[in-house]
Order: structure tokens, then C-alpha cells, then sequence
């Protein structure tokens, strides 16, 4: 019969921390999030944001009001031509009621 496989935790540890060296871990770990810090921290990258989302800003501002100049110009246009059936359809009443007299 074949021993059991499984061994129970407190047999053997699942790895030897001998060559476990935490200050070479966290050294590596702080060296590849340094350019991203100095990146975040650096003023030109804030400079060059602010003037893209400004930048953004006023095209978003000038669109919304093109579209409410747009919607207001096509609900006058609506409006002009509603009252235009209305009155032909007023017409072709009258002109019905003309003839039927």
C-alpha cells in the first residue's frame, strides 16, 4: 500500500524560508513603482493634464450648446410646420362645407 500523500501541515512546511529574503522582495517591489510615483508626482504630468481636460471640457461645452441651438431650431421648425397642416387642413374643411352647401 502506497503512504499517504497528504501530509499534515505540521510534518514538513510547505517551503523552505531559508532563501526567503523579504528586503530583496520589497527592494524590487518599491524599484518598479518608483517611475509611476515619479510619474504622479512630477508637475508637468498635472500641467499637461489639466490643460487636456480643460481642452476637453470646452469641446463637451461646445457640443451641448450646438445641440440645444440645434433642438431649438428643429422644435420651431416642428411647430411652423404644424400650424402649416393646420391650416390647410382648416382650408380643406371649409372648402368641403363650402360645397356641400
Amino acid at each position: 500500500m502506497q503512504p499517504n500523500v497528504i501530509q499534515p501541515l505540521t510534518q514538513k512546511p510547505l517551503f523552505d524560508p531559508t532563501y526567503l529574503n523579504m528586503e530583496y522582495i520589497f527592494g524590487k517591489a518599491a524599484n518598479s513603482i518608483q517611475p509611476i510615483i515619479s510619474f504622479i508626482t512630477d508637475p508637468h504630468t498635472w500641467s499637461t493634464l489639466g490643460i487636456i481636460s480643460v481642452s476637453i471640457s470646452i469641446l463637451a461645452l461646445v457640443i451641448i450648446v450646438f445641440s440645444l441651438v440645434r433642438m431649438y431650431e428643429i422644435q420651431v421648425f416642428d411647430r411652423e410646420e404644424i400650424e402649416h397642416e393646420i391650416h390647410e387642413a382648416m382650408a380643406r374643411d371649409k372648402e368641403t362645407e363650402r360645397l356641400l352647401n
